[in-house]
């Protein structure tokens, strides 16, 4: 009997590290939890900053409904709105959601459920956010139209698109 090389991959988790002054820190996991599209969860705790803006947010939005507002309307926010950062729910639930990876990096979790699972095929459980970055300023359109492809269309450009992610994820070497 052979092992569903799906099955295998769940449990699978990538980390998203930046560089400190005395070497590195883990910003997020996200772990591989679902054999769907986007199956991806994440399994860090937020920090206390970003658990302060997110209720910062929270607030913003509850007043302006008891004013009678729409929350959702940008027109209403009378402040910049801080993102939450994880959209609930695996990453492919809603691919458009922004997930907030960092102080100026957002991106959308469809972008980063694709980004991730290019790592997971090349078996790194490591990646740097200056890599994440370069992927979505060079590959965003690409990503985002992969995403919003059929299934049947996805599965022709997939083997390219994760190599020419995986061609810009470099800060981190395999081996660490």
């Amino acid at each position: 009997m052979t092992e569903d090389p799906v099955a295998r991959l769940i449990g699978f988790d990538v980390d998203i590290c930046a560089p400190t002054r005395r070497g590195r820190t883990t910003l997020h996991t996200f772990a591989f939890l679902d054999p769907v599209p986007g199956g991806w969860w994440p399994q860090h705790v937020p920090t206390e900053k970003q658990t302060r803006v997110l209720q910062r947010e929270v607030q913003a939005r509850r007043e302006i409904r008891e004013r009678g507002g729409d929350p959702g309307s940008p027109g209403w926010l009378v402040r910049t709105p801080a993102r939450a950062t994880y959209p609930p729910g695996p990453l492919g639930k809603d691919p458009h959601a922004v997930v907030h990876l960092a102080a100026g990096v957002d991106i959308q979790s469809g972008s980063l459920a694709v980004i991730l699972d290019a790592l997971r095929v090349a078996d790194r459980h490591e990646v740097d956010l200056r890599d994440i970055k370069v992927v979505v300023s060079q590959l965003g359109s690409h990503i985002n139209e992969f995403c919003e492809a059929r299934p049947s269309a996805r599965r022709h450009t997939q083997a390219a698109l994760y190599a020419e992610i995986l061609r810009r994820c470099t800060t981190l070497s395999v081996s660490e």
